[in-house]
């Protein structure tokens, strides 16, 4: 039986402040493959501490998933 790969066209996340760790968790688990526009919440200019955090997750991720188009 062949499983069809569902897409999903748009996830935007605002949950105050989990957004950080679901993302770097989807990230490593290849779920963002999946997803494709991704609009999250980062709150780093609340909580700056979670600025390198942000930092490496958005380096990891534009390196696996690079833009393809803009608009």
């Amino acid at each position: 039986m062949t499983q069809r790969r569902r897409e999903i066209a748009f996830l935007k996340l605002d949950i105050g402040g989990a957004e950080l760790s679901i993302l770097e968790r989807d990230a490593a688990a290849g779920l963002l493959d999946k997803v494709r526009l991704t609009l999250a919440e980062t709150y780093t200019n609340k909580v700056t501490d979670l600025r390198p955090r942000f930092s490496t997750l958005h380096g990891a991720v534009t390196d696996a998933y690079p833009i393809t188009k803009t608009i």
